[in-house]
C-alpha cells in the first residue's frame, strides 16, 4: 500500500497490509513500518473490521411476477 500526505507532498513511503489478519466482526488496529520513506521510523497505524461482503440480490422476474405484489424480495 503506498502512503500519501497530501498532493504537494506526494508519497511518503510504502507499508505492506495483509488484509487476512482482519476476521470477521473483529476490530483490529496494526502499525505498520513505512518503506521507502525519508523519515526514519516512520509508520501508519492502520484499524480496518471485516465483516461480510453483501450478496446480489437476485435477478428481477420477467412477466406478470413483476407486477405481482404479494412478490417479496429480500436483498
Amino acid at each position: 500500500m503506498s502512503v500519501a500526505s497530501d498532493k504537494a507532498r506526494g508519497i511518503l513511503g510504502k507499508a505492506e497490509l495483509d488484509l487476512s489478519l482482519y476476521g470477521e466482526d473483529t476490530f483490529n488496529i496494526q502499525k505498520l513500518p513505512l518503506k521507502d520513506c525519508a523519515y526514519e521510523d516512520a509508520y501508519i497505524e492502520v484499524g480496518l473490521k471485516g465483516v461480510q461482503a453483501a450478496k446480489k440480490p437476485a435477478a428481477t422476474p420477467k412477466g406478470d411476477a413483476v407486477n405481482n405484489e404479494s412478490m417479496l424480495v429480500l436483498l
